[in-house]
């Protein structure tokens, strides 16, 4: 279920400070004293090849928007989304990196809102995947009593920030397709608005992730909600199906969300557990075998 969000944290009792190189506005950090800088492609790479020492001196790491040419930027964008807590050592610090990159994407974009954010002691519990250059990422969950194959999937995040500045698609162009590999196979998002009108789970279809439950609004769920300008949305839980995916390719793009519209609005508002239940049927039913 969807977590409740968390504001990004001082940075002080971390062995890393995240400096943007070009300040954006409200994001920018200022460097520690003493502390050595270290783009964080380079930090990212140590702390997948080796133990972290606690003892060492603090780093400041730079996130710099990327430039990429049109040729390359698929395969390159792919390429380097990492997972980052791997290492038994590093979970620690993967957790508090994740948590402030999370953050950072979730400040950066005007539909963050709809961003769950988990506390770094609950990231050092599950799968963190980040873009080398802090662009977008994450996290896989996993839940044993709804599936011990397959994960739930959370903390999807982009930083506009960071994002390369020649590239216009979605950043979910390249995160689903890493995201179905790793064995992401459900989730539960907002039914929000966020783009032309379009719902949050609209964008998740587009990627073969069928509507299954639907659960009413619980200000719970995410802190400093504003039901004022944002609602009050139903969660929707989806689950990856390659037979979903066929019948909705057949479609226009204004067919699917219409199609996406149906199914939400033809379930009826369950319960937690029940959602559950629904999510497991789903998984046991369906084809979720990845892409080919």
């Amino acid at each position: 279920m969807t977590s409740s969000s968390t504001p990004v944290p001082s940075q002080g009792d971390y062995p890393f400070t995240l400096q943007y190189l070009t300040p954006s506005p409200g994001s920018a950090t200022t460097p520690s004293s003493g502390s050595t800088t270290l783009k964080l492609k380079k930090f990212i790479d140590k702390l997948i090849r080796e133990d972290f020492n606690e003892g060492s001196e603090k780093q400041t790491l730079v996130l710099k928007k990327k430039k990429i040419l049109s040729s390359t930027r698929g395969k390159h964008i792919e390429a380097n989304i990492v997972e980052i807590s791997e290492r038994e050592k590093n979970k620690q610090v993967a957790s508090q990196l994740f948590y402030q990159l999370v953050c950072l994407g979730k400040k950066s974009q005007e539909c963050g809102f709809c961003v769950s954010v988990y506390s770094p002691p609950d990231y050092k519990k599950i799968k963190l995947f980040i873009d080398t250059g802090g662009a977008m990422g994450f996290a896989l969950k996993k839940d044993e009593e709804i599936s011990t194959a397959y994960w739930s999937i959370v903390s999807v995040f982009k930083n506009k920030h960071l994002f390369p500045s020649d590239f216009s698609g979605s950043a979910l162009d390249y995160l689903m397709p890493k995201i179905v590999r790793e064995g992401g196979r459900y989730l539960d998002c907002f039914n929000a608005k966020i783009s032309a009108k379009l719902g949050l789970p609209f964008f998740y279809s587009k990627y073969d992730f069928k509507p299954v439950a639907k659960v009413a609004f619980d200000k719970n769920y995410q802190s400093g909600w504003d039901t004022t300008t944002r609602g009050e949305p139903d969660i929707i839980y989806m689950v990856y199906s390659v037979k979903f995916s066929t019948d909705m390719k057949k479609l226009s793009m204004i067919d699917k969300a219409a199609k996406t519209t149906e199914l939400i609005d033809g379930l009826s508002l369950c319960k937690d557990s029940e959602a559950a239940e629904d999510i497991i049927q789903e998984l046991q039913e369906l084809n979720c075998d990845s892409p080919t």
